[in-house]
């Protein structure tokens, strides 16, 4: 893929446990990777009907490249573009060839 293809800027997020001043737990999202040269691609919404209302999940694939620094992105982590967050489902190193990850996502929201 041609690096002129991947115009949109993602940041990768990972769950972070911290202790407030309080000292209680907190759970929350802290900065993997930012600014990560991206394609995002919308694949197809899923409507679910679950007690009587009907919800609609858009699932996408973003588009990166390979690097030392994103090598180890999984479903344990999320990725933020704009506004939206999106929940991941698999990481697909492309052909095993250490050049573009594919990322299977949904969005939530």
């Amino acid at each position: 893929m041609r690096a002129g293809l991947l115009k949109q800027k993602i940041d990768i997020e990972s769950n972070a446990t911290t202790v407030d001043s309080f000292g209680d737990v907190v759970d929350g999202w802290t900065a993997y990777a930012s600014d990560v040269p991206a394609t995002v691609t919308p694949l197809r919404g899923v409507e679910q009907d679950g007690q009587g209302q009907v919800n609609t999940k858009m699932t996408h694939k973003v588009t990166i490249r390979y690097s030392s620094s994103v090598s180890a992105v999984s479903p344990k982590h999320r990725i933020k573009y704009g506004s939206k967050y999106f929940d991941i489902l698999s990481v697909i190193n492309v052909r095993e060839g250490k050049r573009m990850i594919e990322i299977e996502c949904v969005e939530h929201g």
